[in-house]
């Protein structure tokens, strides 16, 4: 879209790190879903590798919870088995019994695989589902931060700065709170990009960023021709 707004960089190659980088230092700043995907993964890993290690040295523990859990279903599914069946029949005598009604076949229940499957995932009275949200309530599902350097500190701290010069507040949220994660994780993945690329992080005059302009984009709705 940008080439083709603008025949004068169609040759160009423009860095993909650039439509990522935050508006503040000069970018596009376009969210990229995949940053908080891939931390909150490495997240999950440690938290399964600590899980497992658990799990290893109370094996006897956890096979004994998850064999009663498998019990329960059991059970659960025979009782709707026979409430089904019952009430099945109780339809197929009484059509019998009556001269209007079209007599009516029994319809099977669903068999016990197939149960399972719908039992697990799509019912909130399940127990497997309560097990999971029990592992999730324990968890800390948050993102995790990118390896700490020097180099990704010095970026940080350019960006905070940065970003401080273009508000009027000197107090201003952004340093008072530090980055998010996400940011970090965009500093530290895109940043050697652009440097190789502009051969600096500061290729923008940051008195050129029109950031009222920008916020009010961000407030309404724009239509694009």
């Amino acid at each position: 879209i940008i080439k083709k707004r603008f025949p004068e960089v169609a040759e160009e190659k423009i860095p993909d790190a650039w439509f990522h980088w935050p508006i503040t230092a000069g970018g596009l700043g376009l969210v990229n879903p995949f940053i908080d995907l891939m931390a909150c993964r490495m997240q999950v890993n440690s938290e399964i590798n600590l899980l497992c290690s658990e799990t290893a040295n109370n094996k006897a523990v956890h096979e004994n919870y998850f064999s009663l859990l498998k019990h329960a279903e059991k059970v659960t599914y025979e009782c709707e088995l026979e409430t089904w069946n019952d009430k099945e029949q109780a339809e197929v005598e009484k059509r019998a019994d009556s001269f209007n009604l079209t007599p009516y076949t029994a319809k099977p229940f669903l068999d016990y695989e197939e149960w399972c499957l719908q039992y697990r995932f799509s019912r909130s009275d399940s127990k497997w589902a309560r097990r999971y949200e029990g592992f999730v309530a324990a968890s800390d599902l948050a993102p995790v931060e990118p390896q700490s350097s020097s180099e990704l500190a010095k970026l940080v701290a350019d960006f905070i700065s940065r970003g401080k010069s273009l508000v009027a507040s000197k107090e201003s949220r952004l340093g008072n709170r530090g980055l998010k994660p996400y940011w970090r994780w965009v500093l530290a993945y895109y940043g050697p990009e652009l440097m190789e690329t502009f051969g600096s992080l500061e290729f923008m005059n940051v008195k050129l960023i029109p950031m009222g302009m920008i916020g009010a984009l961000k407030k309404q709705g724009v239509e694009w021709d």
